[in-house]
């Protein structure tokens, strides 16, 4: 109903386009996350949907663990990462050394 009939995949990249205060590219940022899934089992051990809260682009796993993107930082929490949000590095310096 209030998709306009569009793919999810559209729908969420608009909703990104007029929630997230940065302009982050949800769909690197979904390579990204897929890239550290293959890459990092032990952190993120499955493939799962991505989501926007408070500003992030986001994906979180079954181990606890939350990774998202704001103000082209990659930031983390639970698990392994702890309690407190840490920033794991610049989402584009990232992004470029996993090669995408």
């Amino acid at each position: 109903m209030f998709n306009n009939d569009l793919t999810l995949e559209d729908f969420q990249q608009a909703v990104a386009g007029r929630v997230l205060q940065s302009n982050t590219d949800t769909a690197l940022a979904d390579k990204l996350f897929s890239w550290a899934e293959s890459n990092y089992p032990s952190f993120f051990p499955h493939a799962t949907t991505s989501f926007i809260t408070l500003g992030f682009y986001a994906r979180c796993y079954q181990n606890g663990v939350c990774v998202g993107v704001k103000d082209n930082h990659i930031f983390a929490v639970g698990g392994e990462f702890g309690v407190n949000i840490v920033t794991l590095g610049e989402f584009d310096v990232l992004t470029a050394q996993a090669g995408l």
